[in-house]
């Protein structure tokens, strides 16, 4: 038995550990805030240097080839050593196919919509451009601020809002790069995306209509593997009322949220994307109902036969089985590709993803990389079945991923946002299955679902009653919120200037993100009085009764 002298010494032990602990939490924060400075430091000098950079380059392609769209590569003329430059022998000449939907289609929706035009009302004109417009209607608002708050012109106002939104796009692939990994693998990552040939090619020189697009499908991903669901599903709708390609994210995301929260939340997630889309579709989809929706969702039609397309005209997978010699094999690709309504290989790609997803949750939930891979082999499956067929510009979307997927470290290097509570012997059970070996490819995840989703399912399905009432009233809320919405819209005249429309969809998304925050803190409530009324379980139960 130890004497009461021993006493001061054990205080004087314990005030010393603690101190010790208080000056080495204090260090930690201190690190972490140094680090967060670092990277937002970073973050704006990408995006600033980025925008000059794109802006020059514009002007010195425009300066030495024109506004043109499909030239010739030569080496005829020793001015012209783009040949030289492109391994083109002397004398021989190489067509250089390009697009020109921004001086001809963009041009004028962007001077049209500022005079008041309806994107979705077709011409003003008998043979106008306009009713080429299927985009969703946040493009037009996007390429049009530049023209409205600085008075650029039509041309000038989409280049602007390409320099600005694909030098974001540089800056966001070094957030999500920063997730998982060091500063100097997250600036590579940054730096290679920032000089991508593919990128500066179709987004800057060519100004066609990827950055919007891009950015907010790689603010969907950062929020996603940043654990903020409800944020990441407002970026997800407004990719999708950008560019439609974003439509196909929803069905791995939707997977992937059943899988974590289980089936009443993760089913509220689609009919919560359905209130944001009616929502950011006002007041076009009350105008001009199904013009709206023919424009967005009508699938592209495929090809009849598979054949070796001329310039301008989309490639399709059928038509490269069909230049390899294969043709019987690619007409039976071709009748794959038109069935079921021009989705048959569309729908195997989806079924294979969100098999992924389901099976391999804690997976890609350790290891965003994995996340990332699945996200890639997604996009590009979709796109490669697409009946209609590939366009090229659509490259710049994939390429980020590309460069995370290679670049990107296997596990995260921070804590995640999300709360979690841990009991001592929980803690011992995650050090244990930490030390465990690991599958570092792609093909691991095949080799490890069935072994880890069980578990992750009974973590999934452990829910609380006051959760799910929570759920449910948080539905009714926002449901009620739309209602109202719905009731002011239809009052406003056609003849209000569609980028008011614009501002009314933004408040409109900010009154929902308000929604869903003051949910979110009613979570972490119901949450405490779960984790409280467990203590007191267990504690009851270890009773001598």
């Amino acid at each position: 038995m130890k004497s009461k002298e021993d006493n001061p010494s054990q205080i004087i032990s314990y005030i010393s550990k603690k101190s010790k602990a208080l000056q080495s939490s204090a260090q930690t924060i201190l690190a972490s805030r140094r680090t967060l400075v670092f990277d937002i430091l970073i973050f704006l000098a990408l995006i600033g240097f980025s925008i000059w950079f794109r802006y020059w380059l514009h002007g010195w392609f425009e300066e030495k080839i024109g506004r043109i769209f499909h030239f010739t590569v030569s080496n005829n003329n020793p001015s012209k050593y783009w040949g030289k430059m492109l391994g083109v022998s002397d004398k021989t000449k190489l067509q250089w196919e390009g697009y020109f939907d921004w001086t001809y289609y963009y041009g004028p929706y962007i001077s049209n919509f500022l005079d008041g035009w309806n994107p979705y009302s077709g011409h003003r004109k008998p043979n106008d451009p306009l009713n080429g417009y299927v985009y969703g209607p946040f493009y037009i608002y996007f390429v049009s601020i530049p023209a409205w708050l600085f008075g650029v012109s039509a041309l000038e106002s989409a280049i602007w809002s390409n320099v600005f939104f694909d030098s974001l796009n540089v800056g966001m692939v070094y957030l999500i790069a920063r997730i998982t990994s060091s500063k100097k693998t997250s600036l590579l990552a940054a730096l290679l995306y920032f000089f991508s040939p593919v990128v500066l090619f179709y987004s800057i020189v060519r100004v066609l209509n990827m950055p919007q697009v891009t950015f907010f499908v790689l603010l969907f991903i950062y929020l996603l593997l940043k654990n903020h669901d409800d944020s990441a599903l407002i970026a997800l709708i407004v990719a999708i009322l950008t560019k439609q390609i974003a439509l196909f994210l929803i069905g791995p995301a939707v997977v992937y949220w059943y899988r974590k929260y289980g089936p009443l939340k993760g089913t509220s997630f689609p009919l919560l994307a359905l209130i944001y889309s009616i929502i950011g579709s006002y007041p076009w989809i009350a105008i001009t109902f199904r013009a709206y929706l023919v424009r967005l969702l009508a699938p592209g039609r495929g090809k009849t036969t598979p054949e070796i397309p001329d310039g301008g005209v989309a490639v399709t997978l059928a038509d490269s089985f069909h230049y390899l010699g294969f043709t019987n094999f690619a007409k039976l690709v071709l009748y794959a590709l038109n069935s079921f309504n021009y989705m048959g290989l569309m729908l195997i790609v989806s079924a294979i993803t969100g098999w992924l997803i389901f099976f391999a949750y804690s997976e890609i939930t350790e290891k965003p990389r994995q996340h990332i891979r699945v996200y890639l082999f997604f996009l590009l499956g979709i796109h490669a079945t697409l009946a209609r067929g590939i366009y090229k510009y659509y490259d710049p979307l994939f390429i980020p991923f590309i460069i995370l997927a290679l670049t990107m470290s296997e596990k995260r290097h921070f804590r995640s946002s999300s709360k979690t509570y841990e009991t001592p012997e929980k803690s011992k059970e995650i050090a244990t299955n930490s030390s465990s070996p690991k599958p570092q490819s792609t093909l691991g995840i095949l080799f490890t679902m069935i072994l880890k989703w069980p578990e992750s399912m009974v973590t999934t399905i452990q829910k609380n009653t006051v959760e799910w009432i929570g759920e449910a009233i948080r539905l009714l809320v926002t449901s009620i919120l739309f209602l109202v919405m719905n009731e002011r819209i239809l009052d406003v005249p056609r003849e209000l200037h569609p980028l008011l429309i614009f501002l009314y969809s933004l408040f409109a998304l900010f009154l929902l993100g308000i929604q869903i925050w003051i949910s979110s803190l009613k979570y972490i409530k119901s949450k405490w009085i779960m984790l409280q009324s467990k203590g007191l379980r267990e504690f009851l139960a270890s009773l001598p009764w």
